[in-house]
């Protein structure tokens, strides 16, 4: 183990642990399935193992981690099904957030996107998928933030950690990076004509359309390529 899970210093023990274990699954450093050995962890972490139970608690209370009697902790698996859920919800109101946004964007906001969307094609041409995906990340936040909306920045909030490991494993399906700049291109057109309506209608296709590839190609949301 490597990277986030690295020893800890002072701060709260089962935070840090919390932190460094969620941080390790949302990268995919931790795989879904992958057991979570309490003693393992602990000596990777270099603590006990009381605060790595605590976080591992905390964990399987945000779906990350699930727990199985006798058997200790997994990292939660990505169905289908759990794409599904999660695409459908987020379609909704990353839709509404683009309707909320679309008259607040500044120019200044406007090609500021444009900008991530020329540099997630340079990225995807070097062949940097996470940062190509990173990039699209960012585009989505931009519209967050000018939603100006708290309660639905914190229903869109609360499904994160589960749509981040969906957006890393969709990334891997062959045409999707190339097609959801495409669709953000679309989205971004929307939002320049100030059409609340249309630009809503394109974030959610957009939305549903990457549930579409994972319906169709389901290995790549349920074993990740290494």
């Amino acid at each position: 183990m490597s990277s986030s899970l690295r020893r800890l210093a002072d701060r709260s023990l089962s935070s840090q642990a919390y932190d460094a274990i969620r941080d390790a699954i949302l990268s995919l450093e931790l795989r879904p399935g992958e057991p979570l050995v309490e003693a393992k962890l602990a000596d990777a972490l270099g603590i006990s193992k009381t605060p790595i139970r605590h976080a591992l608690q905390r964990l399987e209370q945000s779906g990350l981690v699930v727990g199985a009697p006798n058997r200790g902790y997994f990292v939660s698996r990505l169905s289908v099904r759990d794409a599904e859920e999660i695409l459908k919800i987020r379609s909704v109101l990353e839709g509404l957030a683009a309707r909320e946004a679309c008259e607040r964007l500044t120019d200044e906001a406007l090609a500021e996107m444009a900008e991530l969307i020329r540099q997630a094609r340079a990225a995807l041409a070097d062949q940097d998928l996470e940062l190509c995906a990173e990039l699209g990340h960012r585009f989505h936040q931009i519209i967050f933030d000018h939603a100006n909306n708290a309660r639905l920045n914190g229903l869109i909030e609360v499904l994160n950690d589960q749509f981040h490991r969906i957006r890393l494993l969709s990334s891997r399906i062959p045409g999707r990076l190339p097609q959801s700049l495409q669709e953000h291109e679309l989205v971004l057109e929307a939002l320049r004509a100030r059409n609340a309506a249309l630009a809503e209608e394109r974030m959610r296709s957009h939305l549903l359309m990457v549930l579409k590839d994972i319906e169709r190609d389901e290995l790549k949301i349920r074993e990740p390529v290494h």
